[in-house]
């Protein structure tokens, strides 16, 4: 379990923030003040004109201004740590299903409960009468649902090649187990269909296995390619797209890397409906606001990057 203590008070307005920030004696080095453990200047507290800012590393993270608006900025670091300093300032924060989520209310009655916090824009809010922590300005959170007759109408454009996978994983399967050998761009058998030049033919896979870096962009192209070859009535179109099927399910995206594994069988079809569901999300996918106060998980927003 991640672990960070910040050693500081909650901050319930400007005039708590302003009092904390008097009681700090500056660092006699540079003048920095430490909001907590004055070992841990990353974490500080400054005055500007009429607001007070708790800062971390190097982002102004939560701002009391004398007016009773409160504002939080993240830049983009949706991490555990900026989710402890943002708890310990003002109210609990948590990092759930790769977002921030934080405690507060929409209306002047406590309506609220867990509400997403925009990850690069400021997220504004005041204090209610009874005390509760307003969002001015939250942000809808969105999920999406397998629209399941639309889907069906797309997976019969490729059940001819569903089937094939099928047939030859049940026949290889009789000889050779349930996985295949890892397949790759020197790959004797992949040289003769594709060419020498298979390096160019990169492997097709919709998203990466674990949460990519910021402002990943997925490569569509090889998923379109593959899935032509799918739809083809051909049978030489459908081995290529077998044993590009093959290379794609072993070489899972890993952070940016590409990892090569043996691809199982059974793994097969599951990765050629990501590759289809990819492909046709706007047909295959619902969009809908999830309830207000409840941190909802979008169990398929990996098929909503952008892509080049």
């Amino acid at each position: 379990m991640y672990s960070c203590r910040f050693n500081f008070s909650s901050l319930y307005n400007w005039m708590d923030a302003k009092a904390h920030h008097d009681s700090i004696v500056p660092m006699r080095t540079d003048g920095v003040r430490p909001i907590g453990n004055r070992r841990k200047k990353e974490a500080n507290i400054r005055e500007e004109a009429d607001a007070i800012i708790c800062r971390l590393y190097e982002t102004d993270v939560v701002t009391y201004h004398k007016d009773g608006r409160i504002e939080v900025r993240l830049d983009g670091w949706v991490s555990q740590s900026t989710a402890a300093f943002i708890s310990a300032a003002l109210e609990p924060t948590s990092l759930r299903h790769n977002q921030m989520w934080i405690t507060a209310t929409t209306g002047e009655t406590y309506t609220g409960g867990w509400l997403a916090l925009d990850p690069n824009e400021v997220n504004t809010f005041v204090r209610t009468g009874s005390g509760d922590l307003k969002f001015l300005n939250p942000t809808v959170t969105k999920v999406h649902t397998v629209n399941r007759a639309r889907t069906n109408n797309v997976r019969r454009q490729y059940k001819p090649f569903l089937d094939y996978i099928k047939n030859v994983v049940k026949l290889r399967g009789e000889f050779e187990g349930t996985n295949f050998k890892r397949i790759t761009c020197s790959t004797q058998e992949y040289k003769d269909v594709f060419g020498t030049r298979t390096n160019l033919i990169g492997p097709a896979y919709p998203y990466p296995a674990y949460m990519p870096r910021k402002n990943y962009v997925p490569n569509m192209k090889p998923v379109e390619q593959l899935l032509d070859l799918a739809t083809s009535t051909k049978n030489e179109d459908h081995y290529k797209a077998f044993l590009w099927l093959v290379r794609s399910a072993g070489y899972p995206l890993i952070n940016d890397k590409v990892y090569a594994f043996w691809s199982y069988a059974n793994y097969l079809t599951e990765h050629f409906n990501n590759l289809m569901l990819f492909k046709h999300r706007d047909e295959c996918f619902d969009e809908t606001d999830a309830p207000v106060g409840e941190a909802a998980k979008d169990n398929y927003a990996n098929f909503f990057y952008k892509y080049r």
